[in-house]
């Protein structure tokens, strides 16, 4: 049937719903499970995008580490507020997409989620955020030790700095990686653009 088809993504949600009977902790029965996609993409070459969970208050994947190990891309999503956030946890063969901020809004007797940040939370970005952002935009795609941004951003007080830097990665405007104490942040590649002006002037 797929073959006859020929879709180019085939979305099972969810997967505990497709394997009913298996036991989903066994790598034994997830790996059947796995080998039987498999042959569906080689039949249709379509990409098989599964639905699953992550076990309750855990990170990964829920039941056994078959699943996980046979994933070319994994991805998270999450629920921040209005805000859903999509982040790469494994991507094979191939850099990692930034995490992605999805505006989840009522439509209807449904809902839609829209690919830029809400207009309040764009709203809620000050001054003392414009200049973070732009500094941290001369960068380009490198990440900065938050310590550095403080020094470029001076006479501005470090905790201000540090307040706005959080604000802005929570909305998802900055990227952070925590090494230890120490915070770096950048710009998502996409969004790279919108500073230009400003750096060129």
């Amino acid at each position: 049937m797929l073959e006859h088809f020929k879709p180019i993504l085939v979305m099972l949600d969810t997967q505990a719903r497709v394997t009913v009977g298996a036991e989903e902790n066994s790598n034994t029965d997830m790996g059947r499970f796995v080998e039987v996609l498999e042959g569906l993409r080689r039949s249709c070459g379509a990409c098989m995008l599964i639905v699953h969970h992550t076990p309750r208050n855990g990170d990964g994947l829920r039941g056994a580490v078959a699943l996980e190990g046979a994933a070319t891309s994994i991805i998270h999503f999450a629920k921040e507020g209005d805000v859903v956030k999509l982040e790469t946890k494994k991507q094979k063969d191939t850099k990692a997409a930034d995490p992605l901020y999805l505006d989840l809004n009522e439509v209807g007797d449904s809902a839609v989620l829209f690919d830029q940040v809400p207009g309040n939370h764009r709203k809620n970005i000050g001054v003392n955020d414009r200049k973070l952002l732009v500094a941290v935009a001369e960068w380009g795609d490198e990440e900065v030790l938050a310590t550095v941004i403080v020094d470029v951003l001076a006479p501005l007080h470090k905790g201000t700095v540090y307040r706005s830097a959080k604000k802005l990665a929570n909305m998802g405007k900055l990227i952070k990686r925590q090494d230890g104490r120490s915070n770096w942040y950048r710009i998502p590649s996409q969004d790279l653009y919108l500073y230009e002006a400003e750096l060129n002037a």
